[in-house]
């Protein structure tokens, strides 16, 4: 690569999808240019992840000065799965919205792919924060895009007005780590985790009050009790195809904000937020699948789905990372183990939701009259096999079906590595 800023570099491929978001949202101001919104927005995809793989083989030059960033498997990783996942989310999403507004919607999801490797790469809670509002906003405005029923409209809002409240408590939350340590940088030197590491302040009020409301507001990210309880709404009123983008976009971004929160104490961080993550994973696990079980509306059924599963990935987190290097790290590392989950969880959900998309209620072929209740599936092998068997394909593999301890430990290896905390 040429010579640059060491910032720019640690940046290429989030510079690479804001500069395509934009060229997609200009482009869609141009008739004869709307059409290929998707396809910029593929190339833009697949611009970013070259420019993520020359990265992950380069030595950067003063990467160390840019103490805003980090760089290293976890980033690598984060950028591979999101861009990989996101150029499935555009080609399910092809179709939806209107020809108007083809420009926009797909820059907004460019926005939002943005914001989840972004907040890989954060190493300064004030960039942190920018990232998880550049996932969130997206969605806010493409929940109101997909569709154009009251229930998109209602379901846009809700949205909105609860994910502004999980983002003042997290910023809240941020402030009192902030002056625990007096810095906003993360990692490194004179962090807030040397910060905490030499002053042994792991069980100060201050960084327990700052842990305990970030993790509150993160939750809502990954749809984690107690803040669950606007999920079902958003997914049954939002268009399937974005729906299947809810279900990865915003809960891998919270996941790897959590991640990032968590290692500021070097995975030390005390009984009392063990415990909390103990029972929101437990309680999490407990109320998804079990009003998962007392819905007919499919949408609603795998909204709840999609909470029990972040309880399970919770209980990835609460086991945490493998601090000694054993040789046999992968099949062991709580966090490799939450990554993996998070990337077959992103597939088969989004693939549940492409195929829903296919379904509509008997005896209509009105696009806008798709399927919402198992009762308006039933037979569908009949008139849409291809899409019937994506749709059992998917559902087996959300309840794990077939899953393999030593392939997924060798997956991770290929793929991450131990992930090593700083």
């Amino acid at each position: 690569m040429p010579e640059m800023h060491p910032m720019i570099q640690l940046l290429l491929p989030e510079i690479a999808l804001i500069l395509g978001a934009t060229a997609v949202l200009l482009g869609g101001l141009i008739p004869a240019l709307r059409n290929r919104s998707a396809l910029v927005s593929l190339v833009a995809i697949a611009l970013a992840l070259w420019l993520g793989a020359r990265l992950s083989m380069l030595e950067i030059k003063d990467a160390d000065a840019v103490v805003s960033l980090q760089h290293g498997p976890l980033v690598w990783y984060a950028r591979l799965i999101t861009l990989a996942i996101g150029a499935l989310i555009i080609m399910v999403n092809r179709h939806v919205p209107d020809d108007a507004e083809r420009g926009e919607y797909f820059a907004l999801i460019l926005f939002s792919l943005a914001g989840v490797t972004l907040t890989s790469v954060a190493n300064s809670l004030v960039v942190l924060f920018l990232a998880l509002e550049l996932v969130s906003v997206p969605t806010y405005i493409l929940i109101g895009l997909s569709r154009r029923d009251i229930a998109a409209q209602e379901a846009a809002g809700k949205y909105f007005f609860l994910g502004a409240f999980a983002a003042a408590i997290t910023l809240y939350g941020f402030s009192f780590l902030y002056g625990a340590a007096g810095t906003m940088t993360m990692f490194g030197e004179n962090s807030i985790t040397a910060k905490i590491a030499s002053e042994g302040s792991i069980h100060d009020a201050l960084v327990l009050v700052g842990l305990l409301l970030s993790l509150a507001g993160l939750a809502f990210k990954i749809a984690a009790v107690p803040l669950h309880f606007y999920i079902a709404d958003v997914y049954q009123g939002a268009a399937a195809p974005i729906t299947g983008m809810l279900g990865f976009v915003p809960k891998f971004a919270g996941f790897l904000a959590l991640i990032q929160l968590l290692g500021l104490t070097s995975w030390k961080y005390g009984d009392e937020i063990f415990w909390l993550l103990f029972a929101m994973a437990a309680v999490t696990m407990l109320v998804g699948n079990t009003l998962a079980l007392m819905q007919h509306n499919i949408k609603r059924m795998l909204a709840y789905s999609g909470v029990a599963h972040s309880g399970y990935m919770l209980v990835a987190l609460v086991a945490g990372p493998i601090l000694i290097d054993t040789g046999r790290a992968p099949l062991r590392d709580g966090i490799a183990a939450l990554l993996f989950y998070m990337t077959a969880y992103g597939i088969m959900n989004l693939g549940c939701f492409a195929a829903l998309s296919f379904f509509r209620k008997p005896g209509t072929d009105d696009p806008d009259e798709s399927a919402e209740t198992t009762d308006d599936i039933a037979g569908a092998a009949r008139t849409h096999p291809w899409a019937a068997l994506c749709l059992a394909v998917c559902t087996l593999g959300l309840m794990g079906f077939p899953a393999h301890r030593r392939l997924h430990g060798q997956a991770l290896h290929y793929l991450l590595g131990p992930v090593r905390r700083r």
